[in-house]
């Protein structure tokens, strides 16, 4: 009886093993030293990797509301200062970040209510550059970096309305760095052709779902062009899907949803060479996946649960599978959740990790040198970065 016992409860570990995705037993998260980072600036509400002195170790870009007056004591911040900022957490790549200080150069101020940031070389120097979205005032910030934690040229670009979020890519194929945002109040994409040197055209807009939230690029049906998705507010029309034609137009088609996406990241998540589609939807508590035919079409989503009011997320293979996985932020909890996927684009939420308060943004990179990704992520509330790294 005994040894029948021992055999029943070999099998059921056998069994519930092999239920698990793979790898899902050895994710483990811990805290890096020194973590949470302190940004000098309130309200933090995006976050971006890249190197900004050009040591080859990353850095962190944090996007916040508004200067602290009580730690910053720069005589520009004033009581009555509104103008948003940058800090520049700077990395030593064994996880521990700092702000850089020297003569109090960070945090760099920008417009007005950042809303979304990305890193990017816009002038083709070396040296990353820095873009921002400003809801508040119709604009797109770009900053220049010098290498050097430092940036200069700023250019104040209108777009026409609301930008929530940014993203680049060479849109009419000519060699350089274009930028496109998504405009919540004009229901479309703003696109701003690069000369190469920083310096952008007026924009041309093109008609999307209803608010749309954000966007992600990439070649979805493999001609060669760049190609973008957008994560509308609407139930009807909830992704937009706009293949680019590589000068600088778009065939422009929509997906409903039924579901409120907040965010949206393509990847090949079942692994035929095809890239995918993911949203975090804040109404339904789930991401939606959205498998692609390569053609620029895609399959009827499938949801997957991911925490509680999901406002972001970001891929990385968490678990060393080689397959990609999200990394969701609640928006109403202090957590973010990491979803693995099985390699067939399903996904299992295997573990909620515990962060700052108020988390609005996550990005992923591996900032201890270990070849593992790692997640930061920026708090709102405690105005601070958490950092985990990953075991």
């Amino acid at each position: 009886m005994r040894i029948k016992l021992l055999l029943l409860g070999f099998l059921v570990l056998l069994l519930s093993t092999a239920l698990l995705p793979s790898g899902a037993a050895v994710i483990n998260f811990r805290e890096a030293p020194g973590s949470p980072v302190a940004v000098l600036a309130i309200r933090p509400q995006a976050i971006a990797t890249g190197d900004f002195n050009n040591d080859g170790k990353i850095d962190l870009a944090v996007a916040s509301l508004r200067c602290d007056r009580e730690r910053d004591q720069r005589a520009d911040c004033s009581p009555y200062a509104t103008d948003g900022q940058v800090s520049i957490l700077v990395g030593d790549s064994t996880g521990r970040f700092a702000e850089f200080k020297p003569g109090q150069r960070s945090p760099f101020r920008i417009s007005q209510a950042p809303k979304a940031i990305v890193v990017s070389d816009l002038d083709g120097d070396g040296n990353d550059d820095l873009i921002t979205a400003h809801p508040t005032n119709s604009k797109v910030n770009v900053l220049r970096g010098n290498g050097q934690v430092d940036f200069y040229g700023a250019v104040m670009l209108y777009v026409s309305g609301a930008p929530s979020a940014v993203a680049v890519g060479d849109f009419n194929k000519d060699g350089k760095l274009d930028i496109i945002s998504a405009d919540m109040v004009g229901d479309d994409i703003s696109l701003l052709l690069g000369d190469g040197t920083g310096q952008f055209t007026t924009p041309t807009s093109f008609k999307v779902g209803n608010g749309p939230q954000a966007l992600a690029v990439a070649d979805l049906n493999r001609d060669g062009n760049p190609d973008i998705a957008t994560a509308n507010s609407s139930k009807d029309e909830s992704i937009s899907v706009l293949l680019g034609d590589g000068a600088g137009g778009f065939d422009i088609s929509h997906i409903a949803l039924g579901t409120i996406p907040h965010s949206i990241v393509i990847a090949d998540f079942n692994g035929d060479g095809d890239l995918d589609l993911a949203t975090a939807n804040t109404e339904g508590n789930d991401v939606s996946i959205l498998l692609g035919r390569g053609d620029g079409t895609f399959a009827d989503p499938s949801n997957f649960k991911a925490g509680i009011n999901p406002i972001a997320m970001a891929v990385g293979d968490f678990n060393g599978d080689g397959s990609p996985d999200l990394v969701v932020v609640s928006g109403s909890r202090s957590e973010v959740s990491i979803l693995l996927n099985n390699g067939s684009g399903r996904f299992s939420l295997a573990t909620t990790l515990a962060v700052g308060k108020v988390p609005t943004g996550v990005a992923v990179g591996d900032f201890n040198g270990d070849g593992k990704p790692d997640l930061a992520v920026a708090n709102s509330s405690s105005n601070d970065v958490t950092i985990l790294l990953n075991r």
